[in-house]
């Protein structure tokens, strides 16, 4: 082997290995993006909501997060192989049907799941709040999910007040409900930065 062949060999292997290693930095941090959103809001900060377009599950078309502001969304993270999501199911379907008419939309994210089953899910249990699909795994990431299933609050001004880690409960829903209440008529403390 001639000595260019060899140095070009050589260089093409670093070259191969930086781009493995400059693809796994870039990777480490995107997991971190919204580590630190559940910890803010257990602080009592009012972290901005990362806003998102998401293909629908219920309907045709995509719904963008933002589109909601001026009301409270209740944002919950399943999967249709969840159990405790199977728990929570009517719970959030009667927080949709009692609230609804207060200006709340309880929006679903299905994550880490097929498009098929979480139809059948929503069929399943009668869900008829909206319901969106995660399809790149980045929306979780930007919540700084641990798992499913996940709740989140959102206030009328777009600010996460309320974090649930597990199924929710009715006392949960109220209890956030409570907090964009009380937060949407108080200037928001903004988390951080």
């Amino acid at each position: 082997m001639g000595r260019r062949t060899k140095l070009g060999l050589q260089l093409a292997v670093v070259a191969t290995i930086g781009l493995v290693v400059l693809l796994l930095g870039w990777r480490l941090v995107g997991i971190d993006r919204g580590r630190h959103i559940p910890s803010d809001i257990a602080q009592g900060k009012r972290p901005a909501t990362p806003d998102f377009v998401l293909p629908r599950l219920d309907q045709e078309g995509m719904l963008q997060l933002s589109s909601l502001r001026g009301t409270t969304v209740i944002l919950n993270f399943w999967a249709s192989w969840c159990a405790p999501c199977r728990d929570e199911a009517s719970v959030l379907q009667a927080a949709w049907k009692r609230y609804e008419a207060e200006n709340v939309v309880v929006l679903g994210i299905n994550t880490e799941d097929l498009s098929g089953d979480a139809r059948d899910f929503i069929e399943r249990f009668g869900l008829t709040y909206p319901n969106v699909r995660d399809v790149d795994g980045r929306t979780p990431i930007d919540f700084g999910l641990s798992a499913v299933p996940e709740t989140y609050v959102v206030n009328a001004q777009g600010r996460l007040v309320h974090h649930v880690l597990g199924p929710v409960e009715e006392d949960d829903v109220a209890a956030g409900l409570e907090l964009a209440a009380h937060s949407s008529s108080a200037s928001p403390k903004a988390a951080g930065p």
